[in-house]
């Protein structure tokens, strides 16, 4: 499994003027320092969090679908057949990042190298906390003609657009770990998220990774 950014947020979930107004600084002389801060502190939040606040498309490459244990008791070597006997495919797709809001394409790469795309009547995306797609009943997942890389589910994940959609506990810490940074300009964005009390705030959104 391979995650690839293909575009990047197309605005900062800070506005430079919500920087501004919440460091107290008049004119626009450090605009562009400010800039710097914000897109640091949201690489940091994002990274800490393993959330995507502002949408970007990504794509996720995989192998094969996933595959889950079998019923069909245990394996005894050659009397039982192959090992792959013992696995079933998974009823569902779990997305590596959060939250997803659409799912754009899902491609599959066939035997002679052409592409196709699997049409959405047979999945749903499931979204939440841990996104996934879900295989719809009498679904069968397209087998892909080439044993690695053959998958490409192409996602927008994120909140929304623009900074308006960031949850407002999100961008109150955001401003938290910008104002450390502008103050103490020999922190790291890790050592202003714990001094500045971010950390807190978004605790309640971490996902937990295993």
């Amino acid at each position: 499994m391979r995650l690839y950014n293909l575009t990047e947020p197309a605005v900062e979930p800070i506005l430079i003027a919500e920087a501004r107004d919440h460091l107290r600084i008049d004119g626009d002389a450090e605009d562009a320092y400010l800039g710097a801060l914000i897109a640091a502190a949201r690489v940091y939040g994002e990274s800490w969090t393993g959330l995507t606040f502002i949408n970007q498309q990504m794509k996720l490459t995989l192998d094969h679908w996933p595959r889950t244990a079998s019923r069909n008791g245990w394996w005894d070597g050659l009397a039982d057949g192959v090992m792959d006997s013992l696995f079933g495919y998974s009823k569902s797709v779990a997305l590596p990042v959060s939250p997803v809001s659409s799912i754009d394409n899902i491609q599959i790469t066939e035997s002679d190298e052409s592409i196709s795309s699997w049409t959405s009547d047979d999945w749903i995306l499931i979204d939440g906390v841990d996104p996934s797609i879900l295989l719809k009943d009498g679904a069968a997942w397209p087998k892909p003609g080439r044993s690695a890389a053959g998958i490409d589910i192409t996602l927008t994940a994120g909140f929304g657009p623009d900074s308006n959609s960031v949850p407002a506990a999100i961008k109150q810490a955001l401003l938290m770990i910008i104002a450390r940074l502008y103050a103490a300009r020999g922190d790291s964005p890790s050592e202003a998220m714990h001094t500045s009390g971010a950390a807190a705030l978004l605790t309640p959104y971490r996902k937990v990774r295993l």
